[in-house]
């Protein structure tokens, strides 16, 4: 499972990329400074979440990997057991 989903990320990642690439070309076609403003703005927001969000989803996997019991005790009881 954790193979699968490091696969997953990466490719998310590379994905992340070429969509950046792509917004940005579309960006460059917009007619309005203004519009291009306000649309990169909300672009580098959304694309600063997804990498944190990518980021969170990897920090648990690695957690889980280690220690799958997690899952079902909670990461607080793993703390105390140590």
């Amino acid at each position: 499972m954790t193979v699968t989903f490091h696969r997953t990320v990466m490719s998310f990642r590379s994905t992340t990329s070429k969509n950046s690439q792509i917004i940005s070309l579309w960006l460059e076609l917009q007619a309005s400074p203004l519009t291009r403003s306000c649309y990169q703005r909300d672009i580098d927001r959304l694309l600063a979440q997804l990498n944190d969000t990518a980021r969170s989803v990897r920090v648990l996997t690695d957690l889980l990997s280690q220690n799958p019991e997690a899952l079902v005790r909670g990461w607080s009881a793993q703390e105390t057991e140590r």
